[in-house]
């Protein structure tokens, strides 16, 4: 993941110890909080840019759902949060 990470951010993103995805550096924070997803595209208005967002993230959550890992547990326990850290989020979002 870690290295996945690293090639899809272009190296503005790591993931820690922990397997929290952050950006590498605070300028790269800084300039998201600033422009917000809208700097990505100039054509695309913020609220456009947070609606394309919300949806790629509820595709991402279906996928990660479907996972053959996850799809055969017929219920969730504690550990299946430790094992599967995007778990609670995909389910709860």
């Amino acid at each position: 993941m870690k290295r996945q990470v690293q090639t899809l951010s272009r190296g503005l993103a790591e993931v820690t110890h922990t397997q929290v995805v952050q950006f590498i550096h605070e300028s790269v924070k800084d300039f998201f909080n600033e422009k917000g997803l809208s700097a990505l595209d100039d054509n695309v208005t913020p609220t456009e840019a947070a609606i394309r967002a919300h949806f790629r993230f509820s595709r991402i959550c279906v996928r990660y759902l479907a996972m053959e890992e996850i799809g055969q547990a017929t219920s969730y326990k504690h550990d299946d949060f430790d094992d599967f850290p995007f778990l609670r989020y995909a389910t709860t979002s």
